[in-house]
């Protein structure tokens, strides 16, 4: 049996309270297991919402050194003279009532050495396929030895290993229409 409040008992006054929603972000550049030639520069993005409120800043980490921050969108700073090693960045994005959120981070490679030098030998631009798989063929050249190369077609991205000469990637059939790709 519930008994309502003696006769005696008064009640508080109501109060209100609001709870804040964390800012949401994610980093957008660059892409996660990125190699670049030391001394790098590398460009951080993000991007950052806030449901209930605004994004009041983006700070852009490399593992908990702070390597520098955004107070409007777009989200993106410049990382310059970046020494050969590897880094785990993230993006950390505060909201106007103080709510903080981290990204999930990427990982980068910084290499020494001589850069690699790649072309793409066909097929060439505007080029048509009648058949049902499409080749390309690519031409590869690293002083330095094996490196790792992504052809991207139609946002699936194709990793290989090479050591310096002429490759051939097959790629499945694609329906009728104009594709594009980029190594």
């Amino acid at each position: 049996t519930l008994l309502g409040p003696s006769p005696e008992a008064t009640l508080s006054q109501a109060t209100s309270v609001r709870v804040n929603a964390l800012p949401s972000v994610e980093m957008t550049s660059p892409p996660n297991r990125s190699i670049f030639i030391a001394p790098a520069t590398i460009r951080l993005s993000a991007n950052a919402a806030d449901l209930d409120g605004s994004v009041a800043k983006v700070e852009f980490f490399s593992g908990t050194q702070k390597i520098g921050e955004n107070t409007t969108a777009p989200y993106t700073i410049t990382w310059n003279n970046v020494l050969a090693g590897n880094y785990q960045l993230s993006a950390r994005a505060t909201d106007n009532d103080g709510g903080v959120n981290t990204s999930i981070p990427v990982f980068v490679s910084v290499n020494a050495g001589a850069p690699a030098y790649s072309s793409i030998t066909s097929p060439l631009s505007s080029s048509y396929f009648p058949g049902s798989t499409y080749a390309f063929s690519i031409q590869w050249t690293d002083a330095d030895g094996i490196s790792s190369a992504v052809l991207e077609f139609q946002g699936v991205n194709h990793t290989m290993s090479f050591m310096g000469g002429l490759y051939s990637v097959t790629l499945p059939a694609l329906g009728a229409g104009s594709y594009s790709y980029l190594f």
